[in-house]
């Protein structure tokens, strides 16, 4: 039965091809760190038998990283972060 759900730290992003190789770098790489370490935005799975099939993340627009204060830009992730 398909699980439609909020990913959890305990999740398996690696095995996860979407077709797109850019997709599922983001999805493999800061899906997980956005939502657990920078709260800046939430990944959806769907869920089969423990298979990850797809993904949404939810971010109503994104922020330019070299906009923000050198400080800011320190801590946080080298891409345009959702916000």
């Amino acid at each position: 039965m398909l699980e439609p759900r909020a990913l959890r730290p305990e999740d398996d992003l690696g095995p996860f091809r979407s077709g797109t190789p850019a997709l599922d770098y983001f999805f493999q790489q800061f899906a997980g760190q956005n939502q657990f370490r920078h709260h800046i935005g939430t990944t959806y799975i769907a869920v089969e038998e423990g298979r990850i099939l797809g993904y949404a993340t939810v971010s109503p627009a994104h922020l330019e990283c070299e906009k923000l204060a050198e400080a800011e830009r320190k801590r946080l992730p080298n891409y345009p972060l959702p916000v």
